[in-house]
């Protein structure tokens, strides 16, 4: 048995601002490549979702509050999703890496269609 008398917790403050990128593609393979681009907006976190995920999500209560992020762009499907969050105490400094993510996609073919944006 262990007791622990004192402990030192060195918190961080949450950041002021969030926002979540949702950035939808036809393959795996091609949202794991997507990611060495992605890195260059300077994201807090990039999460990417398989086919496998997607699919059980489809199949969830909660789908149609998710289905604008991971439903199918005409006649590409969304097989794989890449999560890209940014967070800070500037708001326009997150818009500034948001309009360059925005920017990087645009310009991408395998980053395909829209990304979905969320923030507070």
């Amino acid at each position: 048995m262990v007791l622990v008398h004192e402990a030192k917790l060195k918190l961080t403050p949450l950041p002021a601002f969030q926002e979540l990128i949702v950035v939808k593609y036809e393959s795996f393979d091609d949202a794991l490549q997507a990611v060495e681009i992605l890195v260059k907006s300077d994201p807090t976190a990039i999460k990417t979702v398989d086919e496998k995920t997607l699919d059980l999500a489809r199949e969830d209560e909660i789908y149609h509050r998710v289905k604008v992020f991971v439903a199918d762009e005409g006649l590409r499907p969304t097989l794989t999703i890449n999560l890209v969050e940014f967070s800070g105490n500037e708001k326009s400094e997150l818009r500034a890496k948001v309009d360059q993510l925005a920017q990087i996609i645009h310009e991408r073919k395998n980053i395909w269609g829209s990304y979905g944006l969320l923030s507070n």
